[in-house]
């Protein structure tokens, strides 16, 4: 607010040649401010100084005041002035920088700034712990709102179930969660083991104090009942009587240990008795199957008494070339005959890094258990044969080949099928990176067989799910016609037996498989469709809606902020390569997000298309900067290689983007409609960028002097910044770092500085009023962990680190020691409205309501202090 007092200024000074500044303070934040103290630093051309301090008594509404200088005409003045409430404590500063130019006047316009004191961190908008798109749960079932964080294994207690049953996940940070479901369907998800705590792993104890480092798979043994679960080189056994039992009573011990098996890695378990097939007075699971892609053997190791043995392979080193009779008898087209074998025995196959195993009955009811392996490392599929065929003796086979990046897999017995008219079959369906594949293995399971091995998922996008019918894929894929089917991440397929059907967890299905990448659980229903069972998951399906309240949006490691001078943040969601506009109440304390819209790119599908922003492609975009003087937001774009400038409208809606530095991009696809999620059509060439020098190296930050209308990148591999006038980047310029900086290093402008804080905390300034700018070492910072990023509220330098805390850096005074904001150094979970932080990778400040804003790359969700 502007009082009559300026009018007094000018009218008894402006006429004299002795220079007069005049300040004015607003308060948009509504402080509680009684008193305020100015002080003036001056340094002239010479290198002459001055300080002059003084109090004013003021209101709330502050006002305006003018300070004359004696002899000063030319150099820079900085203004610093603190608030102090009723009672004499501190509540606010406010610093400004001119530089003085012989004017018989000079204006500078400050905002009263609050204290961050003993903030806490609120939720604004994301789903904390799972990464995923921006919008909300697919499907009519609610209980798809949970979020998984990398799930990489699921079990249930399966016949010993009814419906309303309860399965475990595990997630690949060493979290377990619990499901519950009622007839199939998923409705509560809660968290009965945290994150590992990286602690020393004891050998027994409490369920709730174990600590996994290395988790790679669990399976139940529903007649022990014992949860195994494997963790790196150990099998831990969990003493779980029912899955609704109360974790704090459950135990576990090193079942590795007590077997003696160790030097290890777990790739896989399994569990098997003599006879897959659960028959009434069949005996319990009573060997431990464990895939070792150390030893490159499996291990068969009896629950109960017993030494452990090798199932199959030898010990050793991997077999470069297979010998000819471990090598696949090459299928013939589908439908013809396929004769198994040869059969050699178990302990003469040779095994390569063997990543998956699991059971199954070759045939109908009562039939002997068959054991099949994955050999990731010589790319085939083994199976291994108590009975081999009816030769009496056990054998094992190679069943198909030519897969390198074969993941996961699950076996049925199918029984009738329509693909294969009045014909018994066992189906297997395997991931080879991320498309599904499938194998007929048996017509006639006693006596010969028919071979079809076939890409279900041809031209398959990585990350893009929907709901589709597996049966029509056989029929379609036999029928050569390509389908759009990708899955992304398959870690661990959970196979429900034929006699379970009614009583497991997910009821209506046979298989279920966790998506690691996608982080959901999907499953197969008996119709073979497969849909997503809990999570949301990153993918963007068709059934996913394309805007969201607040509490439904998914970001994918959100890193930078850029706040529009209102209430509006946008945010650089890097692993979604989109930019999204989040909406808050700014009247709302703390503040509460409203909703989240895509502003640019196409979510889960990477690319690098200008030109309309409808169809316009980014490849992980780290920041973004707001130019609110022309409504356009820069983008820092393709891992730090590329600057992009977004064109905004009257209301905020993207128009178009362009290249800055160069000619605009068009790598041959666009992003498909809204909502749709995929690559579409080829985009029509377009160039409004400006051919310009590029970029030297590759830039790890990016910030915006609105005043100096300049934009300043930091290099990753040079210990330099390149400064660009985004009203002529035709001539961006390089400006070097002092020798004892290094490349990387995080930007923040406050006022007339720039300062350039490395990952070890090496702080660097940048006067930003020189002719010349040039840089100048300043003290290192002492935190506790490496610096993650750096932002400003104008007054304070605000650094995260990894520890994870972020910490308060009085830029006046950089040798003082940083004020720890909020954090405790624990890695955060959000919860309820007060959520800890784990790693923030970027800031922005809502200067209007004093609110510092964070993105958490880790939690994907963005948050408020104040």
């Amino acid at each position: 607010m502007r009082s009559s007092f300026v009018l007094f200024a000018v009218a008894l000074w402006g006429g004299c040649s002795t220079p007069v500044v005049v300040v004015d303070v607003q308060n948009p934040q509504g402080l509680a401010i009684a008193r305020e103290q100015v002080r003036v630093d001056w340094t002239g051309p010479t290198g002459e100084t001055r300080t002059a301090t003084h109090d004013f008594a003021v209101n709330a509404n502050l006002g305006t005041f003018a300070i004359k200088l004696v002899q000063a005409n030319e150099g820079v003045l900085r203004v610093s002035v603190e608030f102090d409430d009723a009672t004499g404590a501190t509540v606010g500063r406010s610093t400004g920088t001119v530089q003085l130019t012989g004017k018989s006047r000079t204006d500078l316009a400050l905002l009263a700034t609050r204290f961050f004191n003993h903030p806490q961190a609120a939720l604004v908008g994301g789903q904390p712990g799972g990464p995923g798109d921006r919008d909300g749960p697919t499907g009519p079932d609610p209980t798809l709102a949970a979020r998984l964080d990398e799930p990489i294994s699921f079990v249930t207690l399966g016949k010993a179930n009814t419906a309303g049953a309860i399965a475990l996940v595990l997630e690949a940070c060493g979290s377990i969660r619990r499901v519950s479901s009622h007839e199939g369907s998923a409705n509560q998800v809660d968290r009965i083991l945290p994150c590992s705590r990286h602690t020393a792993p004891a050998s027994q104890g409490l369920f709730r104090d174990l600590s996994l480092d290395a988790p790679t798979t669990m399976v139940v043994d529903p007649y022990g009942p014992t949860l195994y679960i494997a963790d790196g080189a150990r099998i831990l056994a969990v003493n779980y009587p029912s899955f609704d039992a109360d974790p704090a009573t459950l135990t576990y011990y090193d079942f590795t240990a007590a077997k003696g098996l160790a030097p290890m890695r777990v790739a896989d378990l399994a569990l098997s008795p003599y006879r897959a097939r659960r028959m009434p007075g069949d005996p319990p699971y009573n060997t431990l199957f464990v895939a070792d892609d150390l030893a490159n053997v499996v291990w068969a190791v009896p629950i109960g008494a017993g030494v452990p043995t090798i199932a199959v392979g030898q010990l050793g080193p991997c077999v470069a070339t297979l010998p000819f009779n471990e090598q696949a008898q090459p299928p013939v087209a589908t439908g013809a005959p396929w004769a198994p074998g040869p059969y050699i025995a178990p302990d003469q196959a040779h095994l390569c890094a063997p990543s998956h195993i699991d059971t199954g009955g070759i045939g109908g009811t009562g039939s002997d258990s068959v054991l099949f392996v994955a050999d990731s490392g010589h790319g085939n599929m083994r199976m291994v044969a108590p009975n081999a065929l009816g030769a009496g003796t056990p054998g094992v086979t190679t069943l198909f080949d030519g897969y390198p990046n074969l993941q996961a897999f699950g076996y049925r017995f199918l029984g009738g099928n329509v693909i294969i008219a009045n014909t018994d079959i066992g189906a297997m369906f395997f991931w080879n990176q991320d498309r599904l594949n499938y194998f007929v293995l048996y017509a006639n399971p006693t006596i010969a067989g028919v071979g079809a091995t076939n890409v279900i998922s041809a031209n398959s996008t990585p990350g893009f799910t929907e709901r589709f019918n597996i049966l029509a894929a056989i029929g379609a894929a036999g029928r050569n016609v390509p389908l759009d089917i990708g899955f992304d991440g398959v870690t661990h397929v959970y196979r429900v037996s034929d006699g379970e059907q009614g009583d497991a967890v997910v009821s209506r299905s046979f298989m279920v498989f966790p998506e690691r990448n996608n982080h959901v659980v999907e499953h197969l229903t008996l119709n073979l469709d497969v849909e997503p069972w809990v999570g949301a998951g990153r993918h963007l399906g068709r059934e996913s809606a394309s805007t969201t309240t607040v509490n439904q949006p998914l970001f994918a490691a959100p890193i930078g902020l850029a706040w529009n001078g209102n209430d509006r943040l946008f945010v650089a969601d890097r692993d979604n390569h989109a930019v999204a506009a989040l909406q808050y109440n700014g009247s709302a304390v703390p503040l509460a997000g409203v909703s989240a819209q895509p502003l640019v790119g196409c979510p889960r599908s990477a690319g690098d298309v200008d030109g309309p922003a409808a169809t316009a492609m980014l490849s992980r975009p780290t920041a973004v900067a707001y130019d609110a003087a022309k409504s356009v937001l820069y983008v820092l774009d393709a891992s730090g290689t590329a600057v992009r400038h977004l064109q905004l409208d009257g209301d905020g809606t993207a128009t178009e983007i362009h290249t800055l530095f160069a000619a605009d991009s068009n790598d041959g696809t666009s992003c498909a409609a809204a909502g749709d999620g995929g690559p579409a059509a080829p985009a029509a060439p377009v160039d409004g960028g400006v051919d310009a020098p590029g970029l030297l190296g590759t830039a790890a930050s990016m910030t915006f002097d609105a005043r100096r209308r300049t934009l300043w990148l930091s290099h990753v591999d040079t210990p330099d910044l390149v400064v660009v006038n985004v009203d002529d980047p035709s001539t961006p310029k390089l400006v070097a770092l002092p020798s004892d900086a290094v490349p990387g290093g995080q930007l923040a402008v406050i006022d007339a500085t720039l300062f350039v804080v490395g990952r070890a905390g090496q702080l660097s300034a940048i006067d930003l009023l020189a002719a010349t700018p040039t840089a100048r070492s300043l003290t290192p910072l002492m935190l506790p962990g490496p610096v993650t990023a750096a932002g400003t509220d104008g007054e304070w330098l605000y650094v995260a680190d990894e520890s994870p805390r972020v910490w308060r850096v009085d830029p006046l005074d950089v040798a003082a020691a940083p004020t720890l904001l909020v954090g405790d150094g624990a890695h955060g979970v959000v919860v309820g409205s007060d959520p800890g932080v784990n790693q923030i990778g970027g800031f922005a400040y809502d200067a209007v309501r004093g609110v510092l804003l964070l993105a958490d790359t880790v939690e994907n969700v963005v948050l408020a202090i104040r």
